[in-house]
């Protein structure tokens, strides 16, 4: 073996660029003859990713599916009850505290009593009315200035309206007569 004069490769041993030498291939190659080349079989065409399996496939896979797809619907539904409950509890808290309630501030129970002396079907009077309401509100705890309209005709819901004052805030209360012979009950409006 001899070297040659510029430092490279021994002088024997054939340089890339010699063509009458073949190269070694890279990788080991099966011969032509292991490939079919009339008769082939015919070539599915590529499908798109994901690929999804035919209908009909493993009946684990479909029911590990079916299941996935039930948690998913459970979890989302969850979710939006969960919202909707954060929503509610908001609402409410905004009503009670804030002071946006329903109320208008009033413990204001129903009154409940009887006229006496009013025969089935009779009249009243709103001077007698009012300084009834006045005194049942004044046995209540209240500062009551009330007047009331005169009324034709006491039977079963019949309803005289009342405007005054309860310890200096503006009143506005419904009598609501339950028979002929007086019973009545008041309540706030």
């Amino acid at each position: 073996m001899t070297t040659a004069p510029h430092g490279g490769p021994p002088a024997d041993t054939p340089s890339p660029a010699d063509a009458s030498t073949p190269s070694p291939a890279p990788f080991p190659q099966p011969p032509l003859t292991a490939f079919p080349t009339a008769a082939a079989a015919p070539v599915a065409p590529a499908t798109a990713w994901p690929m999804v399996p035919p209908p009909g496939g493993d009946p684990a896979v479909v029911a590990a599916r079916e299941k996935a797809g039930t948690a998913m619907g459970w979890g989302i539904a969850g979710a939006v009850a969960g919202g909707l409950g954060l929503l509610l509890s908001l609402v409410t808290f905004g009503m009670t505290v804030l002071g946006g309630g329903m109320s208008d501030g009033g413990g204001y129970e129903t009154i409940r009593g009887t006229i006496p002396g009013i025969s089935d079907g009779g009249g009243l009077g709103g001077d007698r009315l009012a300084r009834l309401l006045e005194s049942l509100e004044n046995d209540a705890g209240y500062a009551a200035d009330i007047t009331c309209p005169d009324a034709a005709l006491i039977e079963a819901s019949t309803v005289v309206v009342c405007h005054g004052t309860l310890d200096d805030y503006e009143w506005t209360g419904a009598v609501l007569f339950e028979d002929a012979g007086g019973s009545f009950a008041v309540v706030e409006l």
